[in-house]
C-alpha cells in the first residue's frame, strides 16, 4: 500500500518535479513578481486542488481519479469526453519530459566540457530510452514507483540545496525586489501555473493508498512544502550567479 511519504514522492514528481522550466518566470517578470507568485498562487490555486483531490479520493477510493469523478457526476457521455481529453492531453504533456531530460543532460555535459555533439539518432534513442524506462517502472507496480519517487525526489533536491549553500556568501537581497521594465504576464502565468498543476492525477492512485482519509491530506502538505523549497532555493541562488534577467530563458 502507498503511504504518505510514497504518495508525496509520487505527487511531487506529478506536480512540479523540480524547478525545471521556471527560469522563464524571471525572464518574464523579474524576481519580485516571481517570488510573490510562488507564495500566493500555491495557496489559491494548488491548495484547493490538493484538498479537492483528497476529499474526492476519500469518497471514492478507487483507481480512476478525475475520469471516475466526472463520470459519476455528469454521466457516461461527459465522462467519455473527459477520459479521451485527458488521454490526449497526457500524451502531449508527457512528450515534454524526455525532451527536457535530454536538453538538461546536454547542458550538464557542456558545463563539464564533455562532448555533447549527439547526432539526431542518438538524441532520439536517448529520449526513447527515457520512455521505455518509465514504462518499465509503471509495469513493475506502484510499490516500486513509490520508493523510486522518494529516491528521485532526494536526488533532485541535493544539487539545488548544495547550490544554495554555496551561494549564501554572495547573496545580494537587493536583486530579489526588482522586476523587469515590461512584464510578460502571459508567459509568467503560463509558466508558473504549469508548475503548480497535476494534483488531480493523484486521485488515480486512491485504490492503492492505505488509510486514504489521513494519507492524502498529509501527502498534500508534504508536496506543497517540497514544491516551495525546490522553487525558492534555486531562484535565490541563481539570482546570485546571474542577476541579468534577460539571460533567464
Amino acid at each position: 500500500a502507498i503511504t504518505a511519504w510514497k504518495l508525496a514522492g509520487i505527487g511531487f514528481l506529478m506536480t512540479s518535479g523540480g524547478p525545471f522550466g521556471i527560469e522563464a518566470t524571471i525572464f518574464a517578470a523579474g524576481p519580485l513578481i516571481t517570488f510573490i507568485g510562488f507564495l500566493v498562487l500555491p495557496l489559491i490555486y494548488s491548495l484547493p486542488q490538493a484538498f479537492m483531490t483528497a476529499e474526492l479520493s476519500s469518497i471514492m477510493p478507487e483507481n480512476g481519479g478525475s475520469v471516475l469523478w466526472i463520470d459519476r457526476a455528469f454521466g457516461r457521455f461527459v465522462g467519455w469526453i473527459n477520459a479521451y481529453s485527458r488521454f490526449f492531453s497526457t500524451i502531449f504533456d508527457m512528450a515534454l519530459y524526455p525532451v527536457l531530460f535530454v536538453d538538461y543532460l546536454i547542458a550538464i555535459m557542456d558545463s563539464f566540457s564533455l562532448s555533447s555533439s549527439f547526432t539526431w539518432w542518438e538524441i532520439y534513442l536517448l529520449k526513447l530510452g527515457v520512455v521505455i524506462f518509465v514504462c518499465w517502472l509503471g509495469i513493475r507496480g506502484l510499490e516500486v514507483v513509490g520508493w523510486l519517487s522518494i529516491a528521485m525526489t532526494l536526488f533532485i533536491f541535493l544539487p539545488f540545496i548544495l547550490f544554495f549553500l554555496l551561494s549564501i556568501p554572495a547573496i545580494d537581497p537587493k536583486v530579489w525586489v526588482q522586476s523587469t521594465p515590461q512584464i510578460n504576464w502571459s508567459l509568467f502565468f503560463s509558466t508558473i501555473l504549469w508548475n503548480l498543476t497535476g494534483w488531480d492525477q493523484l486521485g488515480a492512485l486512491a485504490g492503492e493508498v492505505s488509510n486514504v482519509r489521513e494519507t492524502y491530506p498529509r501527502a498534500a502538505v508534504l508536496i506543497l512544502t517540497l514544491n516551495a523549497v525546490v522553487f525558492f532555493l534555486p531562484l535565490l541562488a541563481g539570482l546570485t550567479t546571474e542577476p541579468q534577467f534577460d539571460q533567464w530563458t
